[in-house]
């Protein structure tokens, strides 16, 4: 694994996650953690035969692959049908709850905060990620929110809009992206 410093405007730019009319904050370094791939250049997010060399920018935290795996298969379980600012929304809830209750994001995404882990859905925290409808949009749209994009200010739950308010949520703090409502906890 290769690991260096580099310009965020220059990481973002390469790795297509210029989010316009934003500017990194602090110093505008990163630390980009890349890997070498079979011709011998290093490559920041691109599909090349089945199998994705990747770097995450972070000048808002540093997250893990595996932080992006997991987010990109709970947004998949529960918002795939949407569109991207409901990806982004439900990724940046969730990034939101883990930071202000301290909790680890992948196994946040594995636990009873999501309903995804007990119907149906759960099917996307096993499949194949290839496998996964939408999946390099629904990845674009988690790396956009763990980049502070999510869109959702304080956030920290979300619901369908097939459901009411739930008891924990303060619904007048509720910010409506397509079917889904991302509101602030009580």
């Amino acid at each position: 694994m290769d690991v260096r410093m580099t310009n965020v405007a220059t990481g973002q730019a390469q790795a297509g996650l210029s989010i316009p009319g934003q500017s990194p904050v602090g110093d505008g370094m990163a630390l980009v953690a890349g890997t070498k791939t079979g011709f011998g250049t290093d490559r920041l997010e691109r599909q090349t035969a089945g199998a994705i060399d990747s770097a995450l920018v972070a000048y808002g935290g540093a997250h893990s692959e595996r932080d992006v795996e997991a987010l990109v298969r709970a947004v998949a379980a529960e918002a795939r049908g949407e569109g991207p600012a409901v990806w982004r929304g439900v990724a940046g809830t969730i990034v939101n709850y883990a930071r202000r209750y301290g909790k680890d994001i992948t196994a946040l995404t594995r636990s009873s905060y999501l309903s995804s882990n007990y119907d149906h859905n759960r099917v996307f925290f096993e499949m194949p990620l290839g496998n996964i409808p939408n999946y390099h949009g629904i990845r674009q749209a988690v790396l956009e929110a763990l980049n502070g994009a999510g869109g959702v200010g304080r956030s920290t739950h979300f619901f369908d809009t097939s459901i009411s308010a739930p008891y924990f949520v303060r619904p007048e703090t509720c910010i409506p992206r397509g079917n889904m409502r991302f509101c602030e906890g009580r």
